[in-house]
Parts: C-alpha cells; sequence; structure tokens
C-alpha cells in the first residue's frame, strides 16, 4: 500500500501468526481490534490500508475510526479524506460526500 507493501505483507503475516482467519466483514472488525492490541502503535499506512478495506467491504463505521487516526498522523493528506468521500458515495450517501 502507496510503497509499503512489505509493511502490508508483515501485518497480514502477524494477524495469521495470531490466529487471526480473515473472512469478509469479519475480517475487518477483527483487523481494528488486532490493530489496537498491536505492540507497536499503528501508523498512517495501517490506517491507510484498513481503510482501503472499508471501502472494498463497505464499512463506513470502521472507515470513519480510521480517517479519525489518519487526521491525526497526516492532517494534510487529502488523499485519505476522498477515499471517505467515495465510500460514502459508493453507499449512496450523497449528502456526506461533499
Amino acid at each position: 500500500m502507496h510503497g509499503h507493501g512489505s509493511d502490508a505483507l508483515n501485518l497480514f503475516c502477524e494477524m495469521k501468526n495470531a490466529g487471526e482467519i480473515p473472512d469478509g466483514i469479519t475480517f475487518i472488525d477483527q483487523t481494528i481490534e488486532f490493530v489496537r492490541k498491536m505492540p507497536k502503535e499503528a501508523d498512517a499506512v495501517i490506517w491507510a490500508a484498513l481503510l482501503g478495506a472499508c471501502r472494498i467491504y463497505k464499512n463506513i463505521e470502521l472507515a470513519e475510526v480510521a480517517l479519525d487516526q489518519l487526521i491525526k498522523l497526516e492532517l494534510k493528506n487529502p488523499s485519505n479524506f476522498v477515499m471517505l468521500s467515495n465510500i460514502y458515495g459508493d453507499l449512496g450517501r450523497w449528502k456526506d460526500v461533499a
């Protein structure tokens, strides 16, 4: 993700080693708990990957959590806001897109 593919793969391997089994929506819920329990604080790469997964699984609640964290880490990165706007659009929440 965004030039950090090895970080994303390492996180996936950590999840597998922790016994997490990715499967659709449950994958997102398990992932957020995993991220919160990681011994190292999640960086923007992790939160951006979670935000992207939220678009795939259309999980707006977790997308908003991920964006809140991304705002703390990289306030001036417009792509994070665009991603959330795209998720709103995918769900037909046009009043929230703007």
